[in-house]
Protein backbone atom coordinates (compact mmCIF):
# COMPACT_ATOMS: atom_id res chain seq x y z
CA UNK A 1 0.00 0.00 0.00
CA UNK A 2 1.39 3.42 -0.89
CA UNK A 3 2.21 5.70 2.02
CA UNK A 4 -0.22 8.38 0.79
CA UNK A 5 -3.06 5.86 0.42
CA UNK A 6 -2.32 4.45 3.89
CA UNK A 7 -2.29 7.99 5.32
CA UNK A 8 -5.71 8.74 3.80
CA UNK A 9 -7.22 5.44 4.94
CA UNK A 10 -5.85 5.91 8.47
CA UNK A 11 -7.23 9.45 8.64
CA UNK A 12 -10.69 8.18 7.63
CA UNK A 13 -10.65 5.43 10.28
CA UNK A 14 -9.41 7.86 12.94
CA UNK A 15 -12.42 10.07 12.32
CA UNK A 16 -14.83 7.12 12.50
CA UNK A 17 -13.24 5.37 15.51
CA UNK A 18 -13.36 2.05 13.62
CA UNK A 19 -11.91 -1.25 14.78
CA UNK A 20 -9.33 -2.38 12.19
CA UNK A 21 -6.65 -5.01 11.77
CA UNK A 22 -3.21 -3.56 11.10
CA UNK A 23 -1.36 -5.96 8.80
CA UNK A 24 2.41 -5.55 8.65
CA UNK A 25 5.00 -7.08 6.35
CA UNK A 26 6.41 -10.20 8.04
CA UNK A 27 5.52 -8.82 11.49
CA UNK A 28 2.71 -9.40 13.98
CA UNK A 29 -0.73 -8.04 13.03
CA UNK A 30 -2.77 -6.13 15.61
CA UNK A 31 -6.40 -5.17 16.11
CA UNK A 32 -7.32 -1.79 17.47
CA UNK A 33 -8.86 1.60 16.87
CA UNK A 34 -6.59 4.11 15.11
CA UNK A 35 -6.40 7.33 17.13
CA UNK A 36 -3.56 9.40 15.65
CA UNK A 37 -1.09 9.41 12.78
CA UNK A 38 2.12 11.29 12.15
CA UNK A 39 4.82 11.21 9.51
CA UNK A 40 6.40 8.07 11.02
CA UNK A 41 3.97 6.41 13.47
CA UNK A 42 0.32 5.30 13.77
CA UNK A 43 -1.17 4.94 17.27
CA UNK A 44 -4.04 2.56 18.08
CA UNK A 45 -6.17 1.94 21.12
CA UNK A 46 -5.04 -1.69 21.31
CA UNK A 47 -7.57 -4.49 21.58
CA UNK A 48 -6.14 -7.03 24.02
CA UNK A 49 -6.60 -10.79 24.23
CA UNK A 50 -9.45 -10.31 26.71
CA UNK A 51 -11.33 -8.37 24.00
CA UNK A 52 -10.97 -5.04 25.74
CA UNK A 53 -9.14 -1.84 24.92
CA UNK A 54 -5.84 -2.24 26.75
CA UNK A 55 -3.60 0.78 26.37
CA UNK A 56 -1.98 2.09 23.23
CA UNK A 57 0.20 0.67 20.47
CA UNK A 58 2.37 2.69 18.10
CA UNK A 59 3.55 1.07 14.86
CA UNK A 60 5.81 2.56 12.17
CA UNK A 61 3.93 3.44 9.01
CA UNK A 62 6.59 1.86 6.80
CA UNK A 63 5.85 -1.58 8.31
CA UNK A 64 2.11 -1.44 7.57
CA UNK A 65 0.96 -3.19 4.42
CA UNK A 66 -2.79 -2.88 5.00
CA UNK A 67 -5.44 -1.48 7.33
CA UNK A 68 -8.28 -3.98 7.16
CA UNK A 69 -11.69 -2.54 8.11
CA UNK A 70 -13.19 -6.05 7.79
CA UNK A 71 -11.54 -9.22 9.05
CA UNK A 72 -12.39 -12.60 10.60
CA UNK A 73 -14.45 -12.26 13.82
CA UNK A 74 -14.58 -8.45 13.63
CA UNK A 75 -18.34 -8.42 14.19
CA UNK A 76 -17.94 -10.52 17.35
CA UNK A 77 -15.17 -8.23 18.65
CA UNK A 78 -17.21 -5.08 18.03
CA UNK A 79 -20.29 -6.59 19.76
CA UNK A 80 -18.19 -7.71 22.74
CA UNK A 81 -16.57 -4.27 23.08
CA UNK A 82 -20.01 -2.62 22.96
CA UNK A 83 -21.59 -5.02 25.48
CA UNK A 84 -18.66 -4.47 27.83
CA UNK A 85 -19.06 -0.73 27.34
CA UNK A 86 -15.43 -0.40 26.35
CA UNK A 87 -14.32 3.20 26.42
CA UNK A 88 -11.82 4.47 23.89
CA UNK A 89 -9.02 5.89 26.05
CA UNK A 90 -8.01 9.52 25.63
CA UNK A 91 -4.68 9.79 23.87
CA UNK A 92 -2.44 12.62 25.05
CA UNK A 93 -0.57 14.71 22.52
CA UNK A 94 2.36 12.69 21.17
CA UNK A 95 5.12 13.40 18.65
CA UNK A 96 4.46 10.82 15.93
CA UNK A 97 6.91 12.24 13.40
CA UNK A 98 10.11 10.58 14.67
CA UNK A 99 10.98 7.59 16.83
CA UNK A 100 12.90 9.61 19.47
CA UNK A 101 9.99 12.07 19.56
CA UNK A 102 7.46 9.27 20.10
CA UNK A 103 9.54 7.68 22.86
CA UNK A 104 10.09 10.98 24.70
CA UNK A 105 6.49 12.14 24.46
CA UNK A 106 5.04 8.74 25.45
CA UNK A 107 7.44 8.52 28.40
CA UNK A 108 6.29 11.96 29.57
CA UNK A 109 2.73 10.61 29.97
CA UNK A 110 3.22 6.92 30.85
CA UNK A 111 5.31 5.16 33.52
CA UNK A 112 6.71 2.36 31.35
CA UNK A 113 7.20 1.69 27.65
CA UNK A 114 7.09 -1.73 25.98
CA UNK A 115 9.59 -1.87 23.12
CA UNK A 116 9.51 -4.57 20.46
CA UNK A 117 12.29 -5.24 17.96
CA UNK A 118 10.58 -8.02 16.01
CA UNK A 119 13.16 -8.27 13.24
CA UNK A 120 16.18 -8.38 15.57
CA UNK A 121 14.58 -10.36 18.40
CA UNK A 122 11.23 -11.95 17.39
CA UNK A 123 8.80 -12.88 20.16
CA UNK A 124 10.54 -10.77 22.77
CA UNK A 125 10.04 -7.31 24.20
CA UNK A 126 11.75 -4.97 26.65
CA UNK A 127 9.84 -2.99 29.28
CA UNK A 128 11.28 0.04 30.98
CA UNK A 129 11.82 3.77 31.22
CA UNK A 130 13.49 5.79 28.51
CA UNK A 131 16.80 7.28 29.62
CA UNK A 132 17.74 8.92 26.31
CA UNK A 133 16.91 8.71 22.65
CA UNK A 134 18.60 9.96 19.52
CA UNK A 135 18.05 9.29 15.84
CA UNK A 136 20.62 6.48 16.07
CA UNK A 137 20.32 4.89 19.51
CA UNK A 138 17.98 4.58 22.51
CA UNK A 139 18.79 3.74 26.09
CA UNK A 140 16.36 2.33 28.65
CA UNK A 141 16.34 1.34 32.29
CA UNK A 142 14.50 -2.00 32.25
CA UNK A 143 12.18 -3.61 34.74
CA UNK A 144 11.97 -7.42 35.03
CA UNK A 145 8.78 -9.50 34.98
CA UNK A 146 9.22 -9.71 38.77
CA UNK A 147 8.96 -5.87 38.93
CA UNK A 148 12.62 -5.39 39.83
CA UNK A 149 14.75 -2.69 38.22
CA UNK A 150 17.76 -3.99 36.33
CA UNK A 151 21.03 -2.24 37.12
CA UNK A 152 22.45 -2.43 33.62
CA UNK A 153 20.93 -0.13 31.03
CA UNK A 154 19.67 -1.53 27.73
CA UNK A 155 20.71 0.11 24.46
CA UNK A 156 19.33 -0.52 21.00
CA UNK A 157 19.35 1.03 17.57
CA UNK A 158 16.41 3.35 17.09
CA UNK A 159 15.77 1.92 13.62
CA UNK A 160 15.27 -1.59 15.12
CA UNK A 161 12.14 -0.59 17.08
CA UNK A 162 9.07 -2.10 15.39
CA UNK A 163 6.39 -1.19 17.97
CA UNK A 164 5.92 0.73 21.21
CA UNK A 165 3.15 -0.02 23.71
CA UNK A 166 2.16 2.11 26.69
CA UNK A 167 -0.71 2.58 29.11
CA UNK A 168 -1.71 -1.11 29.16
CA UNK A 169 -2.77 -3.03 32.26
CA UNK A 170 0.36 -5.19 32.42
CA UNK A 171 2.90 -2.38 32.19
CA UNK A 172 0.82 -0.27 34.60
CA UNK A 173 0.85 -3.13 37.14
CA UNK A 174 4.62 -3.50 36.72
CA UNK A 175 5.03 0.24 37.29
CA UNK A 176 2.88 0.10 40.44
CA UNK A 177 4.87 -2.75 41.97
CA UNK A 178 8.33 -1.64 40.81
CA UNK A 179 7.65 1.98 41.71
CA UNK A 180 7.08 4.46 38.92
CA UNK A 181 9.85 6.69 40.20
CA UNK A 182 13.42 6.19 39.12
CA UNK A 183 15.27 3.65 41.26
CA UNK A 184 17.45 5.17 43.98
CA UNK A 185 20.72 4.17 42.32
CA UNK A 186 22.50 5.34 39.20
Amino acid sequence: MSSRRLQLQAERTIGRRTLVRVVRSDLQAYEGIPLAIGRRWLVLALMGNAIDLDGFLAVPLDTITELQPTFLNRSFYVQALRRRRAVIPALPSLDLDTTPGLLRSAQAWFSLLVIEREVVNPGSCKIGKLVRASSRQCEFRLVTTAARWERKRFRCKTVDITSVQFGGQYENALADVAGALEPGWR
